[in-house]
């Protein structure tokens, strides 16, 4: 799938595939994440989705939680397993 925005140094596609299917299974869009599952603006969140900035890790470890990844494979420390993308 071809990307039309900036990724970053800190891009995790673990991070970015799981929050999409969380986003689609859960019938959320990306703004409503941000605020009510984040606790953080659209914005802040997109930044550090694409990897432009870095989560903290209170951050990654709540994100962690919500997509079903492992801290590690959050920050890309190792491989997440494959889910059916149904």
């Amino acid at each position: 799938m071809k990307r039309n925005y900036r990724i970053g140094e800190y891009y995790i596609p673990a991070i970015d595939r799981a929050v999409w299917v969380y986003l689609r299974d859960n019938y959320m869009n990306h703004d409503d994440f941000a605020r009510d599952v984040m606790g953080m603006g659209p914005n802040t969140f997109s930044s550090k989705r694409r990897g432009l900035t870095q989560f903290s890790l209170g951050e990654a470890t709540r994100l962690a939680r919500v997509v079903g990844l492992s801290l590690d494979e959050a920050m890309g420390l190792c491989d997440a397993p494959d889910r059916p993308a149904a």
